[in-house]
């Protein structure tokens, strides 16, 4: 199953909270945190593709490149610069911030996204949709592109979840997610120092 999937990395943000730092090269546990994403990633034997133009971290690493054609505008652009490179059927999304991933997890998402005609299979937890470490249908690209482009001059509309919202999705029970993840590790970001901190001291 894994074939059918791109495990695409986010790797374009800002990174303000660290000062202008690229998190992405940020040391966790003795890499940076965007070679241990795409270590990870690439211990499924899927293809791997970077949404960023620091190459730095990955030298090496057999990983693809591609970058967004809307500027500014989020994890939602990112998706749609992983789905216009994409040549699989799925697009796994996750961000070069997010330093544990689980294949048992992959695997679970690909046996739902095979029982319907979802375009998007996610976690549900807390009462939200996890637009990360969750599935999107390739064919989403049109759609994707559409948004971005209709709203230009409103960046603040644009969101994962928002698309989630309208667009067919298989939500994955909080309970199913936490037999796989019981902290919720797999969907926590080291987005700030401190959450960087409490993730560097999981074992």
């Amino acid at each position: 199953m894994r074939e059918a999937v791109t495990i695409a990395i986010l790797a374009g943000g800002k990174s303000r909270r660290y000062g202008g730092v690229d998190k992405q090269e940020i040391d966790f546990k003795g890499e940076s945190l965007g070679r241990r994403a795409a270590r990870n990633a690439l211990a499924a034997g899927c293809s791997v593709l970077i949404v960023g133009t620091n190459r730095r971290p990955y030298e090496g690493l057999p990983v693809r490149f591609t970058r967004d054609a809307f500027t500014g505008r989020g994890p939602l652009s990112g998706l749609h610069a992983a789905l216009g490179a994409s040549t699989t059927p799925w697009v796994c999304l996750t961000a070069c911030d997010m330093p544990f991933f689980s294949q048992a997890w992959l695997d679970e998402l690909l046996a739902r996204a095979e029982q319907g005609e979802a375009l998007a299979v996610a976690a549900r937890r807390g009462g939200f949709i996890e637009p990360f470490q969750a599935l999107y249908a390739r064919e989403l690209e049109e759609r994707v592109f559409s948004m971005l482009k209709d709203h230009r001059d409103a960046p603040r509309k644009l969101s994962l979840a928002r698309l989630i919202a309208e667009i067919p999705c298989h939500e994955v029970p909080e309970s199913v997610a936490a037999a796989y993840s019981p902290d919720g590790r797999i969907f926590r970001s080291a987005n700030s120092p401190e959450e960087l901190n409490y993730l560097q001291a999981l074992e």
